[in-house]
């Protein structure tokens, strides 16, 4: 068995301006990529890049022919693009490990709260413009997240309820990478993000996310943060307010059910503060070192 130790300091907390050929944004349900998607396609006017969004959005694992071509599609993408698509990582080999030429981005957001959003969006989007996910039961689309964990456990936070698994996006395109009862999967998370993104930010640290992405990757993100203040406004692809707000009870399962996507959580949060950290002391000491 191979035992990985798994540290916050990693190879991806790069040397500032990191200048990749293609970035692959890992695009997570409900973690602000409407959000993100937008202000990239501002930012790519401004400087210069392209933005490509593939679908479909329901189908986040792939088979052996479907990775080839995915593969293929982005070693064909013009320079500087920005790849967008709600799909769990894809392994590109040696070619990905031995080279700059890619980098991976990504967002997420607490769990609990992303567990909630999802599960009353799906509902409203498939009652309202009947775009349904294809694993979504329909005969749950009128239960609540109360009733829903009064009578089950994990399938109330799976596909069947139209709720993706927030690990399964960084573990990637293996079986077990959904399984929500597994550490397998979070350890696989883990070493995936310390090999291969060079940032994983939180939604609710989005402006210290894109102050980094402006100092990291300048190519594309130059003055992003700034960008985003001057068109800051709220967020067009909400859910409808939930019908329930989820009893203390449930709060209190959901804690436990999503106790990996909690850990995982909290990797990232260490990751992305310690880069955010090393990054302002950079910044202020060369600022005080030019007065």
């Amino acid at each position: 068995m191979l035992f990985v130790f798994l540290s916050v300091r990693d190879t991806t907390l790069r040397q500032f301006s990191f200048t990749p050929q293609r970035i692959i944004y890992t695009r997570v349900p409900k973690c602000g990529s409407t959000t993100l998607l937008r202000l990239f396609q501002d930012q790519s006017q401004i400087m210069n890049f392209n933005v490509a969004v593939r679908g479909p959005a329901w189908t986040y694992q792939l088979n052996t022919e479907e990775r080839k071509r995915y593969i293929m599609e982005i070693n064909n993408l013009q320079p500087f693009t920005i790849f967008i698509r709600h799909i769990y990582f894809v392994n590109f080999g040696f070619q990905q490990s031995s080279s700059s030429s890619l980098g991976h981005i990504s967002l997420i957001r607490d769990p609990i709260k992303r567990i909630i959003s999802q599960y009353y969006f799906v509902r409203h989007r498939c009652l309202h413009d009947k775009i349904c996910p294809g694993k979504f039961n329909k005969a749950y689309i009128n239960q609540t997240l109360d009733e829903c964990l009064e009578h089950s456990t994990y399938k109330c936070i799976s596909m069947v309820n139209g709720v993706s698994n927030m690990i399964g996006f960084f573990c990637g395109q293996s079986l077990f990478c959904n399984d929500l009862n597994s550490v397998k999967p979070l350890k696989k998370a883990k070493l995936n993000i310390i090999q291969y993104y060079t940032m994983v930010g939180m939604l609710e640290q989005l402006d210290q996310f894109l102050y980094v992405l402006n100092h990291q990757m300048p190519r594309y993100f130059d003055n992003i943060h700034h960008l985003y203040k001057a068109r800051k406004s709220p967020r067009k692809n909400k859910s409808a307010k939930p019908p329930h707000l989820p009893s203390n009870h449930t709060i209190k399962k959901l804690k436990i059910l999503l106790k990996n996507e909690y850990e995982l959580y909290e990797f990232v949060y260490k990751r992305f503060n310690e880069q955010y950290t090393k990054l302002i002391k950079t910044y202020s000491t060369n600022s005080n070192m030019t007065r």
